[in-house]
């Protein structure tokens, strides 16, 4: 009996112990499903390896193990073989810094669990939805395709990821303008250099073709590191800080809207998600994606309207109008003199109505017996033409600009982590002379390459080669991680720049223009004793683009297609102010 007894419990613990690994099979089994075409994939381009698969007590996501899946996923130059794992988590965090969750950067403990319902946020805001939270950043992606009912239901339904899901379920998102052309716009970029693309967005996947510099391509998809896009009839991967600035491949139009409370969705159809609603007569910039839908492509409002209720609007807001006539330029003169009086009428015994200081522009309404009739800020009254001399502006012809890429050679500048002010400054100098290639302004470069050259001699450089003003780029330190901001310098004090309004008038266009291309913290235009902007006779600015210790400065000074951005932004900063001082640029 007792032998009976030993043999049922025998047969009870075998039928167990076969019934657990059958179980434990068909987890691995359940494992390598979930998206196993793509596994195959990244296996192929060592993304992730077998193990990781295979594992079936894969540990849950943590937020180190998703930021080490957006390196692996950005990987494109080969420039983490060099660096430890948390190296590369600490570098790929500070492309990503803007777009995470608050509470990371308030909590640093990147240990902590990323839960299916957070990664789904994260994702909706790199697609520029920030503000979808919970349930509709689920359902926006689940629209979108980047996961079925079936898959959701089997492997997220308890709101868990692990690294290997997730590693697919990135692949996927990028890979998603393939499967679903309409759901996302796309741009047109030009490459800075000639550049390489990868059949995979790591260099470990074959090369496609090499592709010369200045080829505009169509981009599909862009992350702060690895860019998707297509040339011809090939696609592939390129690094994002190889192209230049971008314009929507569909036609920007400005429309208006016929209806109060109408739905911004976060996709093309009704089953999306409402951002927000927007009411009757309000303007917005877009342009249509098929015959029923319209993309919001406004810097503050994105997502998609019904086109059915939208009137499209004579005005395209891709050229906006212009401020000044270039054809019939009118005459402008420079104050000449420490301060002179503005008075109501054309004589010494009228009304002082206010003042102008010396490198003031005025604009010349008539001339009446040795008085000039002027108008400034909206304002008009007569000054004396003995204190002020004619602007001379050379209409059409060619109009030299210094640009100054501060520090060089032996005089690094500034640094965090290998990355150095002097290489910064003279990328963004090199960037800014190409943004005027074509026009009739030609850009002097103080320093070409990585050179020292004294600050003296900069001025020199200027003055030598017909230079009408003078921009200095420089990088700042001493924020701290959580610091950061731009600022513009001119020299403000009597005694030596004698151009103090028109320095002044230069800071404000360029740094406005710096604000909105990188969205960052306004220091302001202040005066600054710095000596290339001191001992010199021009306008003349020195622009610190940010802070190389804040962490939301670097994700713009570590990347080339940021500093493009900036260059850009220093370049309409110009056109504004050369365009008040009344020259006529031409393209």
């Amino acid at each position: 009996m007792k032998k009976c007894h030993l043999l049922s419990f025998l047969l009870i613990f075998l039928l167990i112990f076969q019934l657990n690994n059958r179980w434990v099979e068909a987890s691995n089994i359940v494992k390598v499903k979930f998206g196993s075409k793509e596994l195959t994939y990244l296996l192929k381009g060592k993304i992730i390896d077998q193990k990781s698969i295979d594992d079936p007590k894969e540990s849950l996501l943590t937020r180190e193990r998703l930021l080490l899946a957006f390196a692996k996923l950005s990987n494109i130059e080969g420039s983490n073989t060099s660096l430890t794992e948390p190296q590369i988590i600490q570098s790929i965090k500070s492309y990503y810094i803007t777009i995470l969750p608050t509470n990371w950067l308030s909590d640093q403990n990147l240990k902590k669990v990323v839960s299916f319902q957070e990664f789904c946020e994260i994702i909706s805001a790199i697609d520029g939805f920030p503000n979808l939270k919970k349930n509709d950043a689920i359902q926006t992606l689940k629209l979108k395709g980047l996961f079925t009912d079936s898959e959701y239901n089997t492997y997220f339904i308890n709101g868990k990821l692990t690294y290997s899901e997730v590693i697919v379920l990135l692949f996927r998102w990028m890979q998603l303008p393939l499967n679903q052309p309409q759901l996302e716009p796309t741009y047109s970029y030009t490459t800075l250099n000639q550049v390489t693309l990868k059949e995979g967005p790591s260099y470990t996947y074959p090369n496609v073709k090499t592709i010369p510099k200045n080829t505009l391509l169509t981009i599909l998809k862009i992350t702060p590191k690895v860019a998707l896009v297509k040339t011809g009839n090939s696609v592939g991967y390129i690094p994002s800080n190889t192209l230049s600035s971008s314009n929507s491949v569909g036609v920007n139009q400005m429309y208006g809207i016929n209806t109060d409370g109408l739905n911004v969705r976060s996709g093309p159809s009704t089953s999306y998600p409402v951002i927000q609603k927007i009411n009757k007569a309000t303007k917005v910039q877009g342009y249509s994606i098929n015959n029923d839908w319209l993309y919001l492509s406004d810097k503050n409002l994105k997502g998609y309207i019904s086109i059915k209720y939208t009137t499209k609007l004579k005005n395209d807001p891709s050229k906006p109008p212009s401020n000044q006539d270039d054809s019939k330029l009118v005459r402008k003169v420079i104050v000449d003199t420490t301060s002179l009086n503005v008075r109501s009428d054309s004589s010494t015994s009228s009304l002082v109505i206010g003042s102008v200081k010396k490198g003031e522009i005025l604009v010349v309404l008539k001339e009446i017996d040795g008085w000039l009739q002027i108008s400034k800020n909206n304002s008009i009254g007569f000054v004396s033409k003995q204190y002020v001399k004619d602007l001379q502006v050379p209409n059409s012809s060619t109009i030299n600009i210094a640009i100054d890429a501060g520090h060089g050679g032996t005089d690094p500048g500034t640094s965090y982590n290998g990355l150095v002010e002097k290489d910064i400054t003279l990328k963004t100098a090199q960037f800014i002379k190409e943004s005027f290639l074509g026009s009739n302004v030609n850009v002097i470069l103080t320093r070409d390459s990585d050179q020292f050259i004294p600050l003296g001699d900069r001025v020199k450089i200027a003055k030598n080669n017909g230079a009408i003003l003078f921009v200095s780029i420089h990088v700042n330190s001493g924020s701290g991680e959580n610091g950061g901001g731009t600022e513009t310098y001119y020299y403000g004090k009597d005694g030596k720049n004698p151009m103090i309004q028109q320095s002044q008038n230069l800071a404000k266009s360029i740094q406005t223009q710096l604000l909105m291309a990188w969205n960052s913290t306004d220091r302001g235009t202040n005066h600054g004793n710095f000596q290339v902007i001191r001992d010199n006779n021009l306008p003349a600015v020195l622009t610190e683009l940010g802070f190389i210790d804040s962490q939301a400065d670097r994700l713009h000074l570590s990347s080339q297609l940021e500093l493009h951005k900036a260059a850009n932004a220093i370049h309409d900063g110009i056109i504004q102010y050369l365009q008040n001082s009344g020259y006529q640029i031409t393209n």
